[in-house]
């Protein structure tokens, strides 16, 4: 494994605890991580900053979703903010069928 692979695999593995520590060098780097092309490090970014109720990263997050209109799986990831400002963002980036379930997941405090 390269430098370049290896540097990705402890960034991917440390981005689930980095979500649940609300300090400002957790979030730079979850900010950072919604500029790469990895969706799978993308989605954890979005369940991380959701996790830590970050809402003024929404409009970067959208400009992320605006990249991959059919990685329906990000927008879902918007579940974990909780709010409505996420869920407006939802519904942009989510047919309403998908929307529904997203809605009806919530219903079911689903995590």
């Amino acid at each position: 494994m390269n430098v370049i692979g290896k540097a990705l695999l402890v960034v991917l593995l440390a981005l689930p605890a980095l979500g649940d520590t609300p300090d400002p060098c957790s979030n730079a780097l979850l900010l950072r991580t919604l500029a790469t092309d990895d969706v799978q490090l993308i989605k954890e970014a979005i369940v991380d900053l959701g996790k830590q109720h970050d809402e003024a990263a929404l409009p970067l997050i959208e400009k992320t979703l605006d990249r991959f209109p059919k990685e329906s799986t990000l927008a879902f990831s918007l579940f974990y903010f909780r709010s409505d400002a996420a869920d407006a963002v939802a519904a942009r980036h989510l047919s309403a069928l998908d929307f529904a379930d997203y809605k009806q997941a919530q219903g079911y405090g689903l995590q």
